[in-house]
């Protein structure tokens, strides 16, 4: 049983540098060029639109969550180095969300695409979802194995409940497939916000896991320390991503919030106990020159369902995207 651990432990740690590395070498921040005072182009509303029909459509496919990440980094990739006008929007969308469901899903669930137009009720022809596909790829120069937040989140979220089983057990029968499950849907509304699309997979990811370790245990500044220390993150970073992901996710922005970074050695693989040995923090003095981002935590308006999230952050689920014309 050991032995399964300590090789669970290292495999973990493979894949987490692996992704690092992948995203280190083809990671750019996206949609900087998107102008919501310009009606001529794309706006921010119309990509975060677009990202709502493609959570809807995920959902009537039945694709993995995978899929609708993967799809959204497409759409995100492909709007940042292109000017796009709004009567092509509609099939920017499908073409991502084709592209998602066949780099994700098993061969026999991708549908043809006559079906894919059929059922999403897109109202482009199959010629024209084929060709915005080929056009994708090239723009994205084929690279669609880009690491993304949801794949960071798992990897991190696996190592935390291997090393630090105990942060479930203030959740009553909370298993950590059901935990990972509610973290993924958090996940998804926030990638709704655009202005995510500015931050790294791995960024998203720590920041995510912040906001739910801060309401879990009242050591979650020091282990949070240690993750952001593992997969490099700047304090900066994760403190304006924080804010983003708890704006979106509760509807209200943070205020007056001071956050001090101490530099760890990364034992993120060991106990927690040692973690904050090894680590020589005094928590009462950190916590008494910290006032918390988010008083209150996750439980304050928390919403219950995924469609009680999206009335949450102002997202309808129906967005008002335009037909394709014939190109």
């Amino acid at each position: 049983m050991r032995m399964r651990k300590v090789f669970d432990v290292r495999r973990l740690q493979g894949m987490l540098e692996k992704e690092m590395e992948r995203e280190e070498k083809l990671w750019v921040p996206c949609l900087t060029n998107l102008d919501d005072s310009d009606d001529k182009y794309i706006t921010m509303d119309d990509r975060d639109y677009a990202v709502m029909w493609l959570y809807e459509k995920n959902a009537v496919f039945e694709f993995y969550p995978e899929t609708l990440v993967h799809s959204i980094n497409y759409l995100d990739r492909f709007l940042s180095v292109m000017k796009v006008h709004p009567k092509y929007m509609m099939c920017i969308t499908v073409a991502c969300l084709y592209l998602g469901s066949k780099m994700v899903e098993e061969d026999e669930d991708v549908p043809l695409t006559g079906d894919l137009i059929r059922v999403s009720k897109c109202g482009c022809s199959v010629s024209e979802v084929l060709r915005m596909e080929r056009t994708i790829l090239d723009k994205l120069n084929w690279d669609m194995h880009v690491p993304t937040s949801l794949g960071f989140l798992q990897i991190l979220h696996a190592q935390l409940i291997e090393h630090h089983p105990q942060l479930l057990n203030g959740l009553g029968h909370m298993t950590a497939s059901r935990h990972l499950s509610i973290l993924t849907t958090r996940l998804i509304i926030s990638l709704g916000n655009g202005v995510l699309s500015q931050y790294s997979g791995s960024n998203i990811a720590v920041s995510l896991l912040s906001l739910e370790l801060e309401r879990l245990t009242p050591a979650w500044l020091s282990i949070i320390i240690m993750l952001q220390d593992t997969v490099k993150v700047e304090s900066q970073d994760l403190i304006h991503c924080r804010e983003v992901i708890s704006h979106t996710l509760m509807g209200y922005p943070t205020t007056n919030a001071v956050y001090y970074c101490i530099n760890p050695p990364s034992v993120i693989d060991k106990p927690a106990q040692q973690d904050l040995k090894q680590a020589s923090i005094d928590l009462d003095e950190v916590f008494d020159s910290i006032k918390l981002l988010y008083e209150g935590g996750w439980e304050r308006n928390r919403p219950d369902t995924l469609e009680q999230q999206c009335k949450g952050s102002n997202m309808s689920p129906c967005p008002p995207l335009q037909t394709v014309r014939p190109v």
